[in-house]
């Protein structure tokens, strides 16, 4: 899970998880408008 990251203009709570199948899901919540955007390599999953 990260906490609080910035992807594009949004702060962000991220999750990823993999259903039955195996087919990746990522889940987050928008916490705040970011102050500026994020490069778009900061966007890229962790997993």
């Amino acid at each position: 899970m990260q906490e609080s990251t910035t992807c594009s203009y949004a702060v962000q709570d991220k999750a990823w998880v993999n259903d039955p199948d195996g087919a990746p899901w990522e889940v987050y919540t928008v916490l705040a408008d970011a102050p500026e955007a994020s490069p778009a390599d900061s966007c890229a999953s962790c997993c």
